[in-house]
């Protein structure tokens, strides 16, 4: 978590979903989404990973399971939580925070591919009022003894 604006926080995760994960661990995945979405000292939230839900189609939001299989509780969940946010699997609170998604070629001989993207960060930079600033263009350094 790193400080943002106005003193809130923004939350960036990276999350691997095992394909063989049990019921109960798919279950606290959905669990995690709802919980960033509901906290609300997170002004932005930025989720990226491998979900590993190979049957689900992600330009339709839809499954080849049925309603009630895991993977389809997994796309309801995105929807309830991070409505049109989906980008290639990088869920976001505001979908303007990420832009110029590319996909790149795997490392190795991993069959997963590496995405860079622009991440805009929103700061509040801080001016410290005490200190001094020096003009040193004005100086003049003919009266300064020499080394």
């Amino acid at each position: 978590m790193t400080k943002a604006e106005s003193d809130t926080e923004r939350m960036l995760g990276c999350i691997y979903k095992s394909p063989s994960s049990s019921l109960h661990h798919n279950s606290k995945l959905c669990d995690l989404l709802q919980m960033t979405q509901n906290d609300s000292s997170y002004s932005h939230i930025l989720i990226g990973g491998d979900f590993n839900y190979l049957e689900v189609d992600w330009t339709t939001w839809t499954t080849s399971k049925q309603v009630d299989h895991h993977s389809q509780t997994f796309v309801d969940r995105c929807i309830d939580v991070y409505l049109e946010t989906l980008l290639d699997l990088i869920l976001t609170s505001d979908d303007q925070m990420v832009q110029g998604i590319k996909h790149l070629p795997g490392l190795g001989i991993s069959d997963h591919l590496c995405l860079l993207m622009n991440i805009h960060v929103y700061t509040q930079t801080e001016t410290d009022k005490n200190k001094t600033d020096y003009v040193t263009t004005k100086a003049d350094t003919r009266r300064l003894p020499s080394t």
